[in-house]
């Protein structure tokens, strides 16, 4: 349930991305694809569309980490899904009525969809143990699946309906999901009813901490160090992710100049990369976590390098050869397989430094990446303002270059991976039992 919820997610956010691009052209039979009504935005007003997402996710995602804690991931993610279905659904009719009311329908869909992400951690911490987590962390990239899908697809319903059809299907898929999600998922083992006490017990023996807290240290949390990192990280990498969900179709029609067909199948390539990367590599950090081959800092450093790191190269290359299709296509595959590396670095990270509050810290870095992403969606409107040339473009790719280099830089000098002293009521080190029989120590309770 958590790999569809996190296809789902990408659906709802992203099919605008491709649809506008129909949505926004001027009418003429030789360039559209379909006979659906068209509005003659500005590029600024584009902008303002896809960047009025992020007021939403900006603040819902600290209030949704919190009553995650609280009340359950069940609940909140349950609901946010729901409510994003029904906004989805409407947005071919609020935009026909107002501009206005469609940037309002976008800011519900952020509000909706920027619960999901800082409910996750919650829910990982009373279902695996510490040897597990990258690998249950790398689930939540079934985001990419979700971009893989919904790219080519959305380019089918737009060639045969028309992009109205693009918000009906998504939309409507979300609302039968969200049935399913309340049938069979549930906050942890205990209250699962339909799980026999032997496996309850199973699962149990790997989890190695108490983390219901009624209280949180806010001043703490917010004079953290290494919860400044994650902030400053979390928003240099989605910086990255905004340019990826939201520009990559536009970018493949202005300056690549595919048609949205081509733009759908062509796009959905980086993101089957970055799935099967983030699969592999949380793999990969868990058997070096269990087996004690590195320390987790290093772990964490290791992809961080290649998640952060290979976006700087990638930006690089674009800035020179990114008019040229080939280069560009195997570029963005790279680009996305990097993309697969945040989950082993940044989301586990999350975990290491703050267990009981993962749901809380998850939201400040969300919060604060969606305000650069909204900020970063605007600053790319009034560049490629006139017209999609590369030399705009190379302005944009040396922003990220920027931002990249930044969070990579702060990680590899104030990165930790301690577990801070405010995570907990009381201090106990607490030693489990692995499933394989290995003793390990499970942390402070």
């Amino acid at each position: 349930m958590v790999i569809t919820c996190f296809i789902l997610h990408q659906m709802l956010r992203i099919n605008i991305s491709i649809a506008i691009v129909d949505m926004g052209k001027s009418g003429d039979t030789n360039e559209s694809l379909s006979n659906s009504e068209r509005f003659f935005w500005t590029e600024k007003e584009k902008g303002h569309i896809i960047g009025a997402y992020f007021w939403g996710q900006l603040l819902m995602a600290l209030p949704a980490g919190r009553l995650s804690e609280i009340y359950g991931t069940r609940l909140v993610l349950g609901s946010a899904m729901f409510l994003a279905g029904i906004l989805t659904i409407i947005i071919p009719l609020v935009a026909h009525f107002s501009y206005y009311l469609l940037l309002l329908t976008r800011v519900g869909l952020g509000l909706a969809l920027g619960a999901i992400n800082p409910a996750i951690p919650p829910l990982a911490i009373r279902w695996t143990g510490p040897t597990g987590i990258s690998k249950f962390l790398s689930h939540t990239r079934a985001v990419y699946l979700g971009g893989a899908l919904t790219l080519p697809a959305c380019g089918f319903l737009i060639a045969n309906w028309g992009w109205r059809s693009v918000f009906y299907v998504t939309g409507g898929i979300a609302l039968i999901w969200t049935y399913f999600w309340f049938l069979l998922v549930y906050n942890s083992p205990e209250q699962h009813p339909r799980i026999s006490e032997e496996e309850k017990n199973v699962i149990n023996a790997k989890l190695c901490t108490n983390f219901t807290r009624k209280t949180i240290p806010w001043s703490k949390i917010l004079t953290s160090v290494p919860v400044h990192v994650l902030v400053i990280v979390c928003g240099s990498y989605l910086m990255t992710v905004n340019m990826a969900y939201n520009y990559l179709p536009y970018f493949m029609d202005t300056v690549l100049h595919f048609n949205i067909q081509e733009n759908g199948l062509l796009g959905s390539l980086p993101y089957l990369a970055s799935y099967g990367s983030a699969v592999g590599c949380c793999y990969i950090a868990d058997k070096w976590f269990k087996t004690k081959t590195y320390p987790t800092l290093t772990i964490r450093r290791f992809f961080m390098v290649v998640c952060l790191g290979g976006s700087v190269l990638v930006f690089g290359i674009l800035c020179f050869w990114g008019d040229c299709s080939t280069v560009a296509v195997i570029v963005f595959v790279v680009w996305f397989t990097c993309h697969g590396c945040s989950t082993p670095s940044i989301s586990a990270n999350t975990i290491d430094v703050a267990p009981a509050y993962g749901g809380t810290v998850s939201g400040l870095m969300y919060t604060f990446g969606s305000l650069l992403s909204y900020v970063e969606t605007v600053v790319i409107g009034l560049i490629t303002e006139d017209n999609h040339t590369l030399e705009q473009w190379r302005c944009v790719f040396g922003l990220l270059i920027g931002a990249n280099l930044l969070g990579l830089l702060i990680f590899l000098l104030f990165g930790t991976t301690e577990t801070q002293s405010w995570n907990f009521d009381k201090r106990k080190v607490e030693t489990v039992e692995t499933a394989d029989g290995d003793l390990e120590t499970g942390g402070l309770v």
